[in-house]
């Protein structure tokens, strides 16, 4: 049930925006939030809805999904890469001792994607300008 219930507010949030009901197409995405956890998605439908979240410029609510999951000992790689990348842009939800928590868990344990993590098509060099993650960055990348 909550997986049709989801599918069915994504369809009503893309036609809310339609139709220029902006207060109902943010119930809908706060419906989506709580629906999301009961829905018990797999890793590959987390990102499918972490994504759609963002391409509808609701970064924030994708952040707050997928933070729990991220913080977890046992994280699918690309959904913590995802949210390395999304994570960024939001000091008030992931502050800097957590990002940087979470970098060092992606080079712990996704040695071989962190250093990808930084190139053009993902994040780019935006996340060195904190010297810290440059430091994790250059002992791990630059060996």
């Amino acid at each position: 049930y909550s997986k049709a219930y989801l599918d069915y507010l994504i369809i009503a949030a893309d036609y809310y925006y339609e139709n220029g009901a902006f207060d109902k197409r943010r119930k809908a995405f706060d419906e989506i939030l709580k629906y999301v956890i009961s829905a018990k998605l797999n890793s590959k439908d987390m990102m499918l809805v972490a994504q759609y979240l963002c391409y509808q410029d609701q970064f924030s609510r994708a952040i707050k999904m997928l933070l729990p999951l991220v913080k977890k000992e046992h994280v699918d790689e690309s959904l913590l890469f995802y949210f390395l990348q999304i994570a960024i842009y939001d000091k008030n939800q992931v502050s800097e001792e957590s990002y940087l928590m979470l970098c060092k868990k992606a080079q712990l344990n996704f040695p071989n994607s962190f250093c990808k993590l930084f190139s053009k098509d993902k994040m780019g060099v935006q996340g060195l300008e904190n010297q810290k993650i440059k430091e994790i960055y250059c002992k791990h990348c630059n060996d």
